[in-house]
């Protein structure tokens, strides 16, 4: 596992209206992914939908304008991984007023 860029850890204060915290990556090298870890808090539950860059455009909150979403909930208390190529993007809300998430993206040469 090589990496081609540096790793990046951000901390996300979601609300209940869900939105883009991570977008497509351009000028990936060919072959590559990144892995993202999701840290949740213990109490709080959080809501992801992973999607590619929509062909008509974003509406102003990040979404396609032409596809419906269902965000399924993350583990509460618990670190969850994906693998996303680099046209992939991430959207997130919470269930209550506000919660913070910590992302790790390592970004990985295939």
């Amino acid at each position: 596992m090589k990496l081609y860029k540096k790793t990046v850890m951000t901390r996300e204060q979601l609300i209940p209206r869900a939105r883009v915290v991570l977008r497509p990556e351009t000028g990936a090298p060919e072959g590559s992914y990144r892995k993202v870890q999701i840290v949740v808090p213990q109490s709080p539950q959080v809501f992801c939908v992973l999607d590619r860059e929509p062909q008509r455009g974003f509406t102003e909150d990040g979404f396609a304008s032409d596809r419906n979403y269902q965000l399924p909930f993350l583990q509460p208390g618990q670190r969850t991984v994906f693998m996303l190529a680099p046209d992939q993007m991430m959207s997130m809300s919470c269930e209550t007023e506000m919660a913070a998430v910590s992302i790790i993206c390592e970004y990985v040469e295939g």
